[in-house]
């Protein structure tokens, strides 16, 4: 119950998202990328957006 109306909450307007990935973005759910010349690494999550949700989720 609580994951469900923390996520209505933060997501507010779910037509302001072109495609349901772009949530995950939104929410810091995806990994940080860093690319340069011949190097191309993933990193940890990014952690932009609300830190209550992505608590919550995990």
């Amino acid at each position: 119950m609580i994951v469900s109306v923390t996520y209505v909450v933060t997501i507010d307007d779910p037509d302001r998202f072109q495609r349901s990935r772009n949530v995950g973005a939104h929410l810091g759910l995806t990994p940080t990328k860093y690319a340069s010349g011949e190097v191309d690494r993933n990193g940890n999550t990014s952690k932009c957006g609300d830190a209550t949700l992505r608590a919550n989720l995990y």
